[in-house]
């Protein structure tokens, strides 16, 4: 059977579930299906309320997110991950991450002292300044801490003659 789950009722049903959400919510929105990608379904909010949608730091789209893909997940479990997003939030947050992985990176570099991010970093996030940094030479990156605690620590690599 494999990966037969992703059927295209669970991109549709997705969207409406959202719109259900928003609709309880009063808010004036139009959900569009975005691109078909392979392994993930983006549903995009469009509203003149966008900055209330997305909330502090994308907290309102994570939580919108969460409901929608455990309500599909109900009833077509598996299958593409949904993302939902508000005017491209998503993307350009991501921008702003790796932007900043590469500033932190070369003041590790420079200084030779491990900076640590805040603990407010989403685990989404503190992948986005992973997967950009994994194939920097010249730091590492490691995530410490639990739960609410966990932040993420860019380190400068020791190198052989450092001794």
């Amino acid at each position: 059977m494999g990966k037969e789950t992703n059927t295209p009722g669970r991109e549709e049903q997705a969207k409406k579930v959202l719109e259900d959400i928003l609709g309880f919510l009063e808010m004036d929105a139009d959900v569009t299906l975005g691109e078909d990608d392979e392994d993930r379904a983006l549903l995009n909010i469009d509203s003149p309320d966008n900055q209330l949608l997305i909330g502090k730091r994308g907290q309102t789209l994570d939580a919108l997110q969460f409901i929608v893909t455990r309500i599909v997940g109900r009833t077509h479990p598996g299958g593409k991950r949904i993302i939902v997003d508000c005017e491209d939030y998503r993307e350009r947050r991501a921008e702003q991450l790796k932007l900043m992985a590469r500033q932190v990176a070369d003041k590790v570099k420079g200084e030779k002292v491990p900076y640590a991010f805040d603990a407010t970093l989403t685990p989404a996030e503190r992948r986005i300044v992973h997967m950009e940094l994994k194939e920097e030479p010249e730091v590492f990156t490691r995530s410490e801490g639990d739960n609410d605690r966990r932040r993420l620590v860019v380190m400068p690599r020791q190198s052989d003659d450092d001794e």
